[in-house]
């Protein structure tokens, strides 16, 4: 079981870093920051064994900042350094099984930009727990709920501020469903 591996699905099923990334102007691609940003925490949790998650937190909220220029204010990213501090847990007491199934059942995003919609109806299925978002770029993200309240309404390019992209509380329930 590969730790940097991973770090990296955690951070690859987080919408909120997906986002971040699509919408930041320094040219940034979301795979490679993806691996980097697995590379530098793996670093971290080596050189801090008795790192906790708050820590774990700062430590994301400092590296977001600063690569991104972004301020992520959904509850995500706390859910994503506890995410980060159990899968180290397991795999510090070498239960590498558990964190395959810990990862496993981490909801992934889907991005449907490429996707082209079928007129055949014979293929019609439920669609009442997915929900769909178009971000600033116009490409369209879908993501599985289970139910009305965790719908989302894309804020206008003009209400950011020019320089920070913030990323609020409609986003929190993307990540993980407790």
């Amino acid at each position: 079981m590969d730790l940097k591996q991973s770090y990296n699905e955690i951070y690859s099923k987080w919408p909120s870093l997906k986002i971040a990334i699509e919408n930041n102007e320094k040219g940034i691609r979301y795979q490679e920051f993806v691996k980097w940003l697995s590379n530098v925490t793996f670093e971290l949790m080596e050189g801090n064994r008795n790192i906790q998650s708050t820590e774990i937190e700062d430590y994301l909220i400092e590296i977001i900042d600063n690569e991104l220029d972004t301020y992520i204010e959904d509850d995500t990213l706390i859910q994503v350094s506890q995410d980060i501090y159990f899968v180290y847990e397991l795999y510090c007491k070498k239960k590498y099984d558990e964190i395959k199934l810990f990862l496993l059942n981490i909801p992934t995003p889907c991005d449907l930009t490429a996707t082209t919609i079928s007129e055949d109806s014979s293929h019609e299925e439920s669609t009442d727990d997915i929900t769909a978002i178009q971000n600033n770029n116009n490409q369209s993200m879908l993501y599985k709920n289970d139910s009305q309240e965790n719908l989302i309404t894309a804020q206008s390019k003009e209400d950011l501020d020019e320089e920070w992209i913030t990323i609020g509380p409609k986003y929190k329930n993307l990540y993980r469903k407790n």
